[in-house]
């Protein structure tokens, strides 16, 4: 689930190889599904002012949420840090960067750019990252580079992930 509109309607993130993902894609409109109550701990902290969202591939489904909550908070100012070798969510939130001052909107293919998250990257992009809130969904190799720059800065209150695991 990426957003819950006030109509009550809810997008989805689809996305061909999940399996979840293929499922819907064999829904028609008007079919009735049953869902359940959202679980988990991964939301915005309220208050919580400014915000790193970090995503690698699919983690953006979860991280897209969290920009949702935090564009209707209206923190201050948002970060986004998106790796991934598809373009999936870019133009969205390349719209919403425009659209919304505080968004600072940074995009990496890792395949042309070969770009992944480091400590240097962070450092440039946001300077004060190890005193900002920072939410981090993706692959499994990105979620322990995110655990070990927050645990050399002694950082690791400020670090709050959401590990992404296919079904």
């Amino acid at each position: 689930i990426i957003e819950v509109t006030t109509q009550g309607e809810i997008a989805l993130g689809i996305k061909v190889q999940g399996l979840v993902s293929r499922a819907a894609q064999l829904l028609h409109v008007g079919e009735c599904v049953e869902i359940s109550q959202p679980q988990g701990d991964f939301i915005l902290h309220q208050g919580q002012q400014p915000a790193i969202l970090i995503a690698s591939g699919s983690g953006i489904t979860a991280i897209y949420s969290l920009l949702q909550q935090a564009l209707k908070q209206q923190l201050e100012q948002i970060h986004v840090i998106y790796f991934n070798r598809a373009e999936i969510f870019h133009a969205e939130l390349k719209a919403l960067a425009e659209q919304h001052p505080q968004l600072q909107y940074h995009f990496f293919n890792t395949t042309s750019q070969k770009q992944h998250l480091t400590e240097s990257l962070l450092q440039k992009l946001v300077p004060d990252y190890a005193q900002t809130a920072t939410y981090v969904c993706g692959h499994h190799g990105m979620m322990q580079q995110a655990n070990e720059i927050y645990a050399q800065k002694g950082a690791q209150s400020q670090l709050h992930q959401e590990y992404f695991q296919p079904l």
